[in-house]
């Protein structure tokens, strides 16, 4: 079921308090995919500059800030031991919803800045060398 007004929410409320207990419920927050214009800021215009900065290859720059911004740890089973083990793998970010891919692209965009001394424009931004202002006397 997801839940898209306060009128769902109670609806939903009333449908729970009919059960008996005790029973599972699974909650999850759900949020649209990136767009593509966000996906085309993202490749030609932050890793991009970082590229053109670094003198490395755009995918070789995305690749590396996947290692550092993009790394998941999960827990495995490993039959032999007969336990967990904490296992890490670099994470796709195509398949990102829009919200964790804007706080990948700001970390990049942060470390930009702060490591390399690259000043990112932010996708809405626009900036002017020189602000000249005109006025009569």
């Amino acid at each position: 079921m997801v839940i898209r007004s306060n009128r769902q929410l109670e609806s939903l409320i009333a449908f729970l308090k009919e059960r008996n207990l005790p029973f599972a419920c699974a909650i999850d927050e759900i949020y649209p995919v990136r767009s593509a214009r966000f996906n085309a800021y993202y490749w030609g215009v932050v890793i991009k500059m970082i590229a053109d900065h670094t003198g490395h290859s755009t995918e070789k720059v995305h690749e590396a800030y996947k290692k550092k911004y993009n790394l998941d740890l999960c827990f495995q089973f490993n039959q032999e031991k007969r336990i967990y083990e904490i296992a890490a793998g670099v994470m796709s970010t195509a398949r990102e919803n829009k919200r964790k891919f804007a706080e990948y692209v700001m970390k990049v965009r942060a470390d930009a800045e702060i490591t390399l001394g690259i000043t990112i424009p932010l996708h809405n931004e626009v900036y002017v060398n020189e602000l000249i202002f005109e006025h009569e006397l």
